[in-house]
């Protein structure tokens, strides 16, 4: 499969994925507080990381699915974000999920396609959250983004990126060694540590790294990089 057909799936996957159902919505209306969207951080860990971007002046949420970390951002203060993200659905549930907590005039939401990163100017941004998008894209898709991030962000600007686990291939079998598929859907793009740090380091120093859990799992083996813009 190339890579326009795998996007094509992934878009068509994550528009099933996200889209809330009424009763999704429901229960999301009924169990709001004032303090509790941090419930919708995958990991206390990525919500954290997100304070190193509350000082900025422009965050771009990329690939930002329901938006959780848009919420975050803007549930704390940030001075202004711009979330986006290829599937529909995901833009629509943001839009609920931000208009149920009050921040929807504090979060600038789109639908894009894979060009829009090239078409965005330098130094567009001063901060940047991208999670769990990199590591289920074609590699040489990923690569792209590394280097389009970089430039249209700010000289030292950061760069909050999660990732899923490393599988070894020398453990489980892996389509030319690096991806699984489920359904014919590309989900996961299964680099090392090492591997992840040769695609940042030509573009972004590595400010630290550290591994956390999903809700349900024991083990921290997910990756949690902060970046700085070269």
């Amino acid at each position: 499969m190339n890579s326009k057909e795998t996007l094509k799936t992934l878009i068509e996957f994550w528009d099933s994925a996200l889209k809330l159902s009424q009763d999704d919505k429901d229960d999301i209306k009924a169990s709001m507080t004032n303090d509790n969207y941090l419930d919708f951080a995958p990991s206390k860990k990525l919500a954290d990381a997100l304070d190193n971007l509350l000082t900025t002046n422009k965050v771009l949420d990329y690939g930002c699915g329901n938006a959780w970390a848009s919420l975050i951002l803007a549930k704390k203060g940030a001075k202004y974000v711009k979330a986006v993200d290829t599937s529909k659905e995901g833009i629509e549930s943001a839009k609920f999920i931000l208009d149920t907590y009050n921040v929807s005039n504090k979060v600038d939401l789109e639908v894009i396609d894979e060009s829009w990163l090239e078409k965005q100017a330098p130094n567009s941004y001063d901060g940047l959250i991208c999670s769990n998008v990199l590591d289920v894209l074609p590699l040489d898709v990923s690569k792209q983004i590394i280097v389009n991030f970089h430039n249209i962000l700010s000289k030292d600007a950061l760069l909050v990126v999660g990732l899923n686990f490393y599988t070894d291939p020398k453990v489980k079998p892996l389509e030319e060694g690096k991806y699984i598929y489920l359904d014919g859907v590309l989900r996961l793009l299964s680099l090392s540590d090492d591997e992840w740090k040769g695609l940042f380091e030509p573009y972004f120093e590595i400010v630290y790294l550290d591994y956390f859990a999903w809700p349900g799992e024991n083990i921290e083996r997910r990756r949690l990089f902060v970046l700085k813009n070269k």
